[in-house]
């Protein structure tokens, strides 16, 4: 039997390899795109509310293929909402190390390879 010590239950097993708090993004952010401080307090809002927003999908339980299709269709709208708002607030430069750093993992394997 394999305990899962630390994670939450009431998030979908598919979901919690990709748990990232705002907090977490920011520092992100802030490390890698070397945001000002006023992009940075620009910024804190939105990235707030898309945490908030995915976490609340996450904490659907899918039951079926098509629930999960769903799910995977709205997560995708919303990135492209949260680059949107960004978008008004980050440099080109920014914008293409944003692209780079809030795409899942396992998206980023190939990526030295380029």
């Amino acid at each position: 039997m394999v305990a899962l010590i630390g994670w939450s239950l009431s998030v979908p097993v598919f979901a919690q390899e990709h748990l990232m708090t705002a907090e977490d993004m920011l520092v992100k952010m802030q490390a890698r795109l070397k945001l000002t401080s006023n992009q940075l307090l620009a910024v804190k809002p939105i990235v707030e509310k898309y945490v908030v927003r995915r976490q609340e999908l996450r904490q659907q339980v899918p039951a079926t293929a098509e629930e999960r299709t769903k799910i995977r269709s709205e997560m995708k709208k919303l990135k492209v909402e949260e680059t949107e708002e960004l978008s008004q607030f980050l440099s080109l430069y920014q914008m293409k190390q944003w692209h780079v750093i809030s795409r899942p993992k396992k998206s980023r394997a190939g990526d030295d390879k380029k």
